[in-house]
Parts: C-alpha cells; sequence; structure tokens
C-alpha cells in the first residue's frame, strides 16, 4: 500500500494471489459526497465487463487456487423465494460473502451454497390468488432472485444450488421421514391441533405467539381435533440439552438458554401406554398415552391417570360415569409391562398446567387416596421403598426392550407435530391402505 502524505490523492494497492487490486481515493481517505468518481453508465459498463470474470475467478479459486487442507463451510440461511431481493437479505449475503471471501484468500477450501426454501404456505397463497400453479410462481421468483444475487457480485457456489421443492432434493426429506418411520420416531395419532381458519392448515406450537393468534396470518387459533403425523423429539430431549452445554457455543449463551428453556430440566421420563376401549379392544387411532413419570418406580403402584379437562379424551362417548365433579372415563390405560389396566380420570382439581397427564399414587399421595376411595377405584399394592432404587433401573430398562419409553425428558417438551393439511409441501410418503394400514412407500 502507498500512502502520499502531502498530497490530496491516496493510492492503495493490494495482491491477492496473482489479481492486483487498485484502489483511489480522493479528500484525505474517503470519497467526497459531492464528486462522482464514475458516472452511472462508466460505472454500468465496468460491471457488466467485469462481473462473468469475478464469478470465473471465484470458481477457478475453489476449485483450483485452494493451498491448504483447511477447510471451512459456510452456510447463509436459504431464502424464501418471494421474488424480490431486501435489505436484510443483501446483509446477510454480504456478511457470509466476506467470510467466504477472506478464507478463500487465506487458501482455504470453502464451500458457499446458495438454495431456496421454496416450499410453504406464502408461495402457496400468493399462487392460489393469482391463478397460477405454485411450482411455476416459486420457479419465476427464483429466477428473479437469482439475478438480483448475481448483480451484488456474491460469491455463492452456485453450481451447487438446490431448491427444496425439486424432487431431487426433497427425496432425501422422504427418506429421512422413512428412516423415522421403520425405528418408531415417526407416528401417527388423533390430537387437539392448532388450527389456523385464514391459512386452512395445521400450526406447531411454536408457529403459535403468546396471545393465541396465528404468527403468519394473524388469524387467531382455534383448537381442532386431527389425526396427524409426529415426530419423536422428545425422545432426544436429553441429548439436545447436553449438546446446548458444547464449548463452541460459548459466543450464543442467548441463544442456548432460550432452546434450553424450550427442552426444560429432563428430570423425568416418558412410559408410553397402549389404550383399550370398554370393548377391552386397543384404540388404533391414538398410538399412545406419554406418561411422565419424575419416579418410574413407582409405575406397579398408579391408582389412575387424570387428564386435564381439555385433553383428547375428554368426550360425551368416553364418559363412564360422575361422581362429585370427578369424570371416569370408559377407557384405560395398559401398563405395557404388567398389562394392568389403569383408569383414567378428568377434573381432579388442580392439575400441573406442565403436565399433560398426572399421575395418581394413593399410597403415597392422601389426596389420591381419597380419589380413589370416592371414585371406588382399586387401590394397588405399594412398592418397598428400599427397593425404589432397583426397581428404578429394571423398570426403564424393560420399558427400552420392548420400545414402550423409558428415556429421559422434561415434563414440557411435546413431539413435533409435521402434518400440513396443504398441497405445496414435502410429501409424507405412506400409502393409506384399507387393508393394511399406514404402509411406507419402498425407498425406490
Amino acid at each position: 500500500m502507498l500512502f502520499l502524505k502531502n498530497s490530496r490523492i491516496i493510492y492503495y494497492k493490494y495482491r491477492v494471489n496473482k489479481y492486483v487490486f487498485s484502489v483511489f481515493s480522493r479528500s484525505s481517505n474517503t470519497f467526497n459526497k459531492n464528486e462522482n468518481i464514475l458516472l452511472p453508465l462508466q460505472q454500468k459498463q465496468i460491471e457488466e465487463k467485469w462481473k462473468d470474470v469475478i464469478v470465473d475467478y471465484s470458481n477457478e479459486n475453489v476449485l483450483h487456487n485452494a493451498r491448504s487442507h483447511e477447510k471451512k463451510y459456510i452456510l447463509s440461511m436459504f431464502p424464501y423465494p418471494s421474488g424480490n431481493l431486501h435489505l436484510g437479505h443483501v446483509r446477510v449475503y454480504t456478511i457470509s460473502d466476506v467470510m467466504a471471501r477472506f478464507y478463500r484468500m487465506k487458501g482455504w477450501k470453502v464451500i458457499h451454497p446458495m438454495g431456496w426454501d421454496a416450499f410453504g404456505l406464502p408461495a402457496e397463497n400468493a399462487a392460489i390468488e393469482r391463478g397460477v400453479d405454485p411450482h411455476e410462481w416459486t420457479k419465476s421468483n427464483i429466477n428473479s432472485m437469482k439475478n438480483q444475487l448475481k448483480s451484488l457480485g456474491l460469491s455463492f457456489d452456485w453450481w451447487r444450488e438446490v431448491a427444496t421443492c425439486d424432487p431431487d432434493y426433497y427425496k432425501w426429506t422422504q427418506f429421512i421421514f422413512l428412516k423415522l418411520f421403520q425405528e418408531g420416531l415417526a407416528y401417527r395419532k388423533e390430537a387437539i391441533v392448532n388450527w389456523d381458519p385464514i391459512d386452512q392448515t395445521v400450526l406447531a406450537n411454536e408457529q403459535v405467539d403468546e396471545n393465541g393468534f396465528s404468527w403468519r396470518s394473524g388469524a387467531k387459533v382455534e383448537k381442532k381435533v386431527l389425526t396427524q403425523w409426529f415426530i419423536k423429539s422428545t425422545k432426544f430431549s436429553k441429548d439436545l440439552l447436553k449438546d446446548l452445554s458444547d464449548p463452541h457455543l460459548k459466543n450464543w449463551k442467548d441463544i442456548s438458554t432460550i432452546q434450553k428453556n424450550w427442552i426444560g430440566d429432563c428430570n423425568g421420563y416418558v412410559i408410553e401406554m397402549r389404550l383399550i376401549d370398554s370393548n377391552n379392544k386397543l384404540i388404533d387411532s391414538f398410538s399412545y398415552l406419554p406418561v411422565w413419570m419424575s419416579e418410574p418406580e413407582y409405575l406397579t403402584s398408579i391408582g389412575f391417570l387424570s387428564v386435564k379437562s381439555d385433553h383428547i379424551l375428554n368426550t360425551e362417548s368416553h364418559i363412564d360415569y360422575s361422581i362429585d365433579g370427578f369424570k371416569v372415563l370408559n377407557i384405560k390405560a395398559v401398563d405395557p409391562i404388567s398389562k394392568r389396566l389403569i383408569p383414567i380420570i378428568v377434573n381432579v382439581g388442580a392439575v400441573d398446567e406442565e403436565v399433560e397427564i398426572q399421575v395418581g399414587l394413593p399410597h403415597l399421595r392422601e389426596r389420591d387416596h381419597q380419589i380413589c376411595e370416592k371414585l371406588k377405584l382399586a387401590i394397588p399394592q405399594p412398592i418397598i421403598e428400599s427397593e425404589k432404587k432397583i426397581l428404578r433401573e429394571q423398570i426403564i430398562t424393560k420399558l427400552k426392550e420392548i420400545n414402550s419409553g423409558g428415556y429421559e425428558c422434561s415434563s414440557v417438551l411435546k413431539d413435533w407435530l409435521i402434518s400440513r393439511q396443504r398441497y405445496w409441501g414435502t410429501p409424507i410418503p405412506i400409502v393409506y391402505c384399507n387393508d393394511c394400514g399406514t404402509v411406507p412407500v419402498p425407498e425406490e
């Protein structure tokens, strides 16, 4: 770099690999706001001439000029193809571009991809309003935004470009779903869900604000009973919580704290119980009842399970009888180990808001004992307190063996609802057969 102290013209020269870049500046080290160094036409001509050369140089540098074995993967969030860039896009992609160029100039092998988060409600709604196919609408927007990004001279690896609406991409989403399904980590059941009356679709809990309104449409969210697909994310809550303490996240404590609060303390275990109806037949529409227990060793001592008044099981058709405000249901939960039938009741007073299903232990709590006597429910034998530790280990081990829970989880985290009642999204690779039930689509 050459700096002329007694002159108003400052000359900078930088050498990067075999290319030399020069920058001129007037009035000390900044451009005078009243001076036009280049006329708009000149600027456009220069940019048009060199933009393709810059892209070719970037490609050549990535593929051939890496001098180090060091690698860096720089991923900025793929944009939703709305059709137009805004300053938020420019900010995010300028930052990632600076990082990519920095490491390339150091000789590192850099992956700096670009793609399109192309599925979703906004694209489908916009296409419906215009009377066009969502695929054509999305494709047109992608082409428009791609040209805008290229005009900024950003050094993306365009040969790695992906769009989540392309079958070549979402087949891998479907592949992952099938693997989860095979391992019992994807399941289907009836559930009370959040329903957006404007967008006509189900919303995950995370898509509803604290006042009960949809995060996107702003509509007041309704409650509906629908059969939905879930991912058993609760099974991994302990690992998720543990990894949030990774030293690599030390500069992201605010984000990791939010995530930890969302997961909650993993201070209990989930026990998955099947349900039977009044004819002692398994209820297939309800995969299982997730019962959270801080002390699973008391499984054999459960006198009843109580659900909230807004629980999906609390319907007129499920009520067997009522006594003093308590409802006893005609369906029962099945202890997955002993196969003992456990009564289910509704509205037993102040139920812990964090726990969807509360466990009644009559030999430990006087109130639970009184409820059993009032409702004429059998009181099971208590466990031997000195054997609690051994009994806990045995029960957890057995639950895992028979794939009925036994994993550590918090009392607040729920499984992830992934169903959406819309066309423009990844198709769930399941065939619904009247004779065979739910059948996974063959991978081939």
